[in-house]
């Protein structure tokens, strides 16, 4: 402090200095703040930090070493840490993905048996930190049906349904699941045939990628979606998913 006001003396007056010095040490503190680091100051909250965690954090892509808020428009980084920090680790809040951040996703990571324990804050660590996404409501079908025979049953989506389901899939992606899993629900409970019961053992999610396809290939062509069961052999796939439009397809 004795060189800053030395620096000083002389120009217009001690009131003058002492302001000049209040200014320098004001700047400092300033600048300090502003320099990136992986631990600074809290500060006070922002806006966006009323929102849930949870909630932002779900929106957010992969979050990994180098990263910094904003991130698609969202202080990502910033409510990671926060998460992680209401989990008891020694976490400030920055914006910026370092060292600090990326030790505790490890550490988390190793917590919850993640393996390896990267450091990446991608799907698994997604859900162990979150708990898994809530699975929208998903509305009843409107359906039609053929007749069974002793090899094969099929079921037809309405027109309708099948926008509704295609639309609500390209809106959440992770309700993917959910609506395959109320189209195996619907099919196994109408097409009563003695080998209906094995395929409805199938995991839904194991067709999720395929029901999302077909979904999205059906409601482009303004067609309904038929669901057929099949027989299960070697030769043949036990369930598939079509783009249908003869008179079985409803409005």
């Amino acid at each position: 402090m004795s060189l800053a006001v030395s620096a000083f003396t002389g120009e217009r007056g001690a009131g003058l200095d002492v302001f000049r010095i209040i200014m320098v040490v004001v700047s400092l503190a300033l600048l300090s703040f502003l320099a990136p680091a992986d631990n600074p100051s809290t500060g006070t909250a922002d806006a966006s930090s009323t929102a849930e965690p949870a909630d932002l954090l779900r929106k957010c892509p992969i979050l990994k070493r180098g990263q910094r808020d904003p991130v698609d428009g969202n202080k990502c980084v910033r409510e990671l840490q926060k998460k992680l920090q209401s989990l008891g680790y020694d976490q400030q809040l920055t914006g910026i993905f370092a060292d600090r951040t990326e030790a505790n996703v490890k550490a988390f990571q190793r917590s919850r048996s993640i393996d390896p324990p990267v450091g990446i804050f991608g799907p698994k660590t997604r859900d162990a930190l979150l708990g898994p996404p809530q699975q929208p409501d998903i509305p009843e079908p409107i359906f039609s049906t053929d007749p069974c025979t002793n090899t094969r049953c099929s079921i037809y989506l309405s027109r309708t349904t099948t926008r509704k389901y295609a639309g609500l899939i390209a809106e959440r992606p992770l309700a993917a699941t959910a609506v395959s899993t109320a189209i195996l629900r619907t099919a196994c409970a109408q097409l009563k045939v003695l080998f209906a019961a094995v395929v409805c053992q199938v995991v839904a999610d194991h067709y999720a990628a395929r029901v999302k396809t077909a979904l999205a290939n059906a409601s482009q062509q303004h067609a309904c979606l038929r669901i057929t069961l099949t027989r299960p052999d070697a030769s043949q796939v036990p369930l598939t998913f079509t783009p249908d439009k003869s008179s079985r397809c409803q409005a």
